[in-house]
């Protein structure tokens, strides 16, 4: 299964980078579309629908943690995110941590890294779709019994 990738940052360059260095297609992601700041990102995520959300943290408008923070609250649909950053950010981190964000990018983002990153997240979003799959198998099969003992009655 394909999962959709939206990518927010303010960087050209950062967000080029991204599209032609990783191998999304290999790793089981299609970019479905890109951003450059928080509040453009959100409009996107309602839009879009992706599965997983790459944001960098400083960006104008709405940096990617109160993005995130506004995304969470609306309760619109559970998105994965990763956060970019550089290495003098590890405060970023922290509260990436406490917003339940526990993918975390290093800027210059180097290809080997971000696929590590990448596999990770979606192994996690293959077993919360088996998982969403077996719950629904339930509801049905309980709904099947349900009905079985109303027609017996």
């Amino acid at each position: 299964m394909k999962y959709k990738v939206l990518l927010i940052d303010d960087e050209p360059s950062a967000l080029e980078a991204m599209q032609l260095w990783i191998n999304w297609q290999e790793l089981g992601f299609e970019v479905c579309g890109t951003s450059s700041n928080g509040k453009e990102g959100l409009e996107l995520m309602k839009q879009l629908e992706p599965d997983l959300v790459i944001t960098d943290v400083n960006m104008p408008l709405m940096n990617g943690l109160e993005m995130v923070a506004a995304w969470q609250q609306a309760e619109i649909k559970e998105i994965k995110f990763a956060i970019l950053s550089g290495y003098s950010e590890f405060e970023y981190a922290k509260t990436a941590i406490h917003y339940g964000i526990n993918h975390y990018l290093m800027k210059p983002v180097f290809p080997e890294e971000a696929a590590e990153e990448l596999l990770e997240i979606y192994q996690e979003l293959e077993q919360e779709a088996q998982k969403r799959s077996l719950n629904q198998i339930a509801s049905a099969e309980e709904a099947v019994s349900l009905l079985k003992g109303m027609l017996h009655e």
